[in-house]
């Protein structure tokens, strides 16, 4: 079973390797100089995917390493820097946080034996493997990974080597029953299983309340020590992973479980179930569509594309405006909870959040870019109205993708700037609460700091929809360079944040940057978007 385990990964890692050929190709200087000869499997491509496999082992412990940073140091430095009169001992504050997000939570909700991915379909439908070997081969592989990974990271973060060690084996202890349990919904609890991914969503809520909410609202933390490390209940929980274990092993349903999870048929249907998820975000349904807005006289006065478009935003307008919405109602909720951290945390608290206010220059860069709702509006017009329209060629053409990329833009821009508005306007009530009136003024330059990279953002995802058009009909992002460019704003924002500039010199920048940016993507739109612009 470890032999064809083995293989199972060296596979799974040369069709990873498959698709980064692809991807490459997909580039224009690439294109032309990598034959599809390269795809065809070969000693060399075997020895290479052995490689990629142990590299892969080293990219697991760097995805650990960042998850720990992310998820258990900075919350750490979260709760002790915000947090008036804690009392939140670092080894304590990652255990608490390490049990509940890993043991609890990563065990009810990230199951290998309910899993039905691309890789589980090229396994069991398309190679034909055992699919009691393929489930427990993949279970073992997975535990084994993660307590040495974990165990690793664990050290690292200096929790010391037996709490680390106690750590990993009730982890380990904790997948196995998990992975039980979740056999078991599936079994003889259809109801759960039916809506369980509304199940997973409430098991997360209540540990993200255990680990990161309670303790910020208390003050401290609700300790573990006692559960986790006592040796009676180590025996315990030991036991009944065991047994669990042994459960799963000798599970005899396994080809009954394969054939309900992996429903796909082909490669096709199975991109088609992955995309479903990603096409559902920005479809327009029946109750955010109608003839309404076919009906009107508002927009007699224009003409061609312009009509078009007043004509699409109408009738869509519930659909292209909820991930602002959502946007909105995540700014409010942050908005509360420091408006709590203020009134409970004192003069102390107050200082702190209007220094760290005051403070947020660079930062409202990457902030801005992450809040915007330009990019989801953009996928919204592909699937309903551009997918259908570029099967036309005068849709295509320069014309047209400037008049319609200056129509969206203005609305964009108006819907990304409502947010910008809301922010500003907690960031002046957050200036009387803390008691600082006749200073809020101060906080202007970081008003239009916000407003200015709220419209940067939103000029930047719509004129990268129209040079590019990376999707397909199945909203799968195909075009590279769109990734690629993503990633440098990321970067680049991450960089910007590290800059000692003050909000003065932040708009400067920012003006420059607009004036530079409105011809380019111009000149950009006129010269490729022709190209590009079109259903891959």
């Amino acid at each position: 079973m470890f032999k064809k385990l083995l293989l199972e990964q060296v596979i799974s890692f040369e069709n990873s390797f498959n698709a980064f050929i692809y991807y490459l190709r997909e580039l224009p200087f690439f294109e032309k100089r990598i034959s599809y000869e390269i795809f065809q499997h070969n000693k060399f491509k075997h020895v290479l995917s052995m490689v990629i496999f142990f590299f892969g082992i080293l990219l697991k412990f760097l995805g650990r390493l960042s998850y720990a940073a992310g998820f258990l140091l900075i919350p750490y430095i979260i709760l002790k820097q915000f947090v008036i009169g804690n009392t939140f001992e670092y080894e304590e504050t990652v255990i608490n946080i390490f049990f509940m997000m890993n043991c609890v939570c990563g065990s009810l909700v990230n199951t290998v034996i309910l899993s039905s991915s691309d890789e589980d379909y090229m396994m069991l439908n398309v190679l034909r493997i055992n699919p009691k070997e393929h489930y427990v081969g993949e279970l073992l592989f997975k535990l084994i990974v993660d307590f040495g990974l974990f165990f690793a990271v664990l050290c690292i973060f200096d929790i010391g080597v037996m709490n680390s060690l106690i750590l990993v084996v009730l982890m380990t202890e904790f997948r196995c029953i998990g992975e039980l349990l979740s056999l078991v919904i599936y079994s003889r609890i259809p109801y759960i299983y039916k809506r369980i991914t509304k199940f997973d969503v409430i098991v997360i809520l209540v540990c993200v309340y255990f680990a990161y909410v309670n303790p910020y609202m208390r003050g401290k933390m609700v300790s573990v020590d006692a559960f986790a490390f006592n040796p009676v209940l180590l025996g315990v929980i030991g036991l009944l992973g065991v047994i669990s274990l042994v459960v799963l092993c000798t599970y005899r349903h396994y080809p009954r479980l394969a054939r309900k999870r992996v429903k796909r048929v082909d490669a096709e249907y199975a991109e088609e179930i992955q995309a479903r998820s990603r096409i559902r975000e920005v479809e327009a349904k029946q109750n955010v569509t109608g003839t309404a807005a076919l009906c009107t006289n508002r927009h007699e006065k224009k003409t061609g594309y312009s009509y078009l478009n007043h004509i699409f935003f109408d009738r869509n307008k519930k659909l292209l405006l909820k991930s602002r919405n959502k946007r909105i109602i995540w700014i409010l909720l942050a908005f509360v909870l420091i408006c709590g951290h203020v009134l409970m945390g004192g003069e102390a608290a107050k200082e702190n959040v209007w220094n760290i206010l005051k403070g947020m220059d660079t930062v409202w860069f990457l902030l801005m870019y992450l809040l915007s709702c330009s990019h989801r509006m953009c996928r919204a017009i592909f699937y309903n109205c551009d997918k259908d329209l570029m099967r036309y060629s005068y849709y295509t053409k320069k014309n047209a993708l400037i008049s319609n990329y200056f129509v969206r833009l203005w609305r964009f821009v108006r819907a990304d700037l409502l947010t910008a508005v809301i922010l500003v306007l907690e960031m002046g009530l957050i200036a009387v609460l803390t008691g600082h009136v006749g200073q809020i003024t101060e906080i202007i330059p970081e008003a239009f700091v916000v407003l200015l990279f709220s419209i940067l953002a939103s000029i930047y995802h719509v004129a990268m929809y129209h040079v590019l058009q990376p999707y397909n009909e199945q909203m799968k992002v195909k075009s590279p360079v769109f990734t690629i460019a993503n990633v440098m704003i990321g970067l680049i924002g991450l960089i910007f944040w590290e800059l000692p500039l003050h909000a003065a010199g932040v708009i400067i920048i920012q003006l420059i940057t607009l004036a530079v940016l409105i011809p380019f993507s111009y000149i950009l739109i006129k010269e490729f978007g022709p190209e590009n612009f079109y259903v891959k």
